[in-house]
């Protein structure tokens, strides 16, 4: 295995992953974190942010998508003309007390995907931490 991915040595890693799941595991909805001054909505966002500060990439947080007032974008960067979307309530386990919660941000997840397609924006949308933090490091 590599020592180093993307600027990160393997622990770095591994400890923020690890984060993650502890915490997915115990996070109800609603839990914010801050970072600088931005007020996250989960520990996933909050891991993105840290690592947009830490490779000094510009990015705007839970802005409005152009043209339209329904729905907000989880980060945009202008340098590469990107929205991402961290997906992270696909991760939690469905229960009969959330169950509507997350069916209606499924169908809005799904909404956005497809005002992205239409205006044909750039963009990664991704359930998986893991897999826009590799992104975010290839930039």
């Amino acid at each position: 295995m590599f020592q180093y991915v993307f600027g990160r040595n393997e622990h770095e890693l591994k400890n923020d992953l690890n984060k993650l799941y502890e915490v997915r595991n115990k996070q109800s909805f609603g839990t914010t974190f801050s970072v600088n001054g931005y007020i996250v909505r989960s520990l996933g966002e909050k891991l993105i942010l840290e690592n947009l500060i830490k490779l000094n990439i510009e990015f705007f947080y839970d802005k409005f998508y152009p043209d339209q007032k329904k729905f907000k974008y989880d980060f945009y960067l202008p340098k590469f003309d990107l929205y991402i979307e961290y997906f992270g309530m696909c991760n939690v386990k469905i229960t009969e007390k959330n169950k509507k919660i997350i069916e209606k941000y499924i169908r809005k997840s799904e909404q956005k995907m497809d005002l992205c397609l239409e205006k044909n924006y750039n963009f990664l949308f991704s359930s998986e931490i893991d897999e826009v933090l590799t992104y975010i490091y290839n930039l």
